[in-house]
């Protein structure tokens, strides 16, 4: 976060699905978001959602990543540009959360953790599905039965 500013500049990149039912909405109702903005390949597509949620910033698709005016982005981009723009934004000195899956590769992988420890900057993998409650539920399953298993009960599953 800026140090001249108590509210976080946050870029959205990549204005699909998980940007219209997630982040976009969420940034729209936080005071402490300062500044939103929204960059996509398909311009209609964000000023369409920029109206809907408030006046978003419209960028193109690589703006934001560079933006002077923003602490952080979200990459919400086809799974195959997720690698090369994590990169580019830790580069560029922001706070990164990256949707599933952070590359297409382990060693790509590997690569964009490098690049957030060399440069000092927050690197998070965006893993909502875990908060939902079949998934919890399930989770709770799985664990009693794997500790059923490992103190020799039989388990069926």
């Amino acid at each position: 976060m800026s140090e001249t500013r108590d509210r976080v500049g946050i870029g959205i990149v990549g204005a699909g699905a998980i940007s219209q039912i997630v982040h976009a909405p969420i940034f729209a109702e936080r005071e402490d978001v300062e500044r939103g903005a929204l960059a996509d390949a398909d311009t209609h597509k964000t000023e369409v959602l920029s109206r809907r949620f408030g006046g978003l910033l419209v960028m193109g698709a690589h703006d934001p990543i560079r933006s002077e005016e923003l602490d952080a982005v979200v990459l919400c981009t086809p799974n195959g540009l997720h690698k090369e723009m994590g990169i580019a934004a830790l580069e560029a000195g922001e706070q990164v959360l990256v949707e599933c899956p952070l590359a297409a590769t382990a060693a790509g992988a590997a690569r964009v953790v490098d690049v957030a420890e060399e440069c000092g900057q927050i690197l998070q993998l965006g893993m909502p599905h875990r908060y939902r409650p079949e998934v919890a539920a399930l989770r709770s399953f799985v664990e009693a039965a794997y500790r059923a298993a490992e103190s020799g009960a039989q388990v069926s599953l």
